[in-house]
């Protein structure tokens, strides 16, 4: 789930990344972008949206540091681009975050 909001006809939601890599030395953001961003490219193309990664880790449009959890953000022409958009965004995460559960350090048992 992300919150929809829009302005000018273009609408916009998050879907969250949901991952705290930092101790880890996992490439998360290489991960979900892609061998050159060819899954964020791959989610453009089908759903016709902007799709962007933004949080921890990326640079802001004013050129900061976003310290926001990282998520992916997407611009959409259209409800139906953005249901789309949407859903490919959360296969993607979901492949990741088992990809990281598979290799990843295992948290101790509670």
């Amino acid at each position: 789930g992300g919150a929809a909001s829009g302005a000018a006809g273009v609408l916009h939601c998050d879907v969250d990344v949901g991952l705290d890599v930092t101790c880890t030395g996992y490439q998360l953001r290489g991960k979900l972008l892609g061998p050159r961003g060819a899954y964020l490219k791959h989610i453009q193309e089908r759903s016709g949206c902007r799709v962007q990664l933004s949080g921890k880790g990326c640079s802001t449009v004013d050129g900061g540091l976003d310290t926001r959890p990282l998520h992916i953000s997407i611009s959409a022409p259209s409800p139906e681009a953005l249901e789309l958009g949407r859903t490919l965004a959360e296969s993607l995460v979901k492949a990741v975050r088992d990809d990281f559960e598979k290799r990843g350090p295992k948290p101790p048992p509670g």
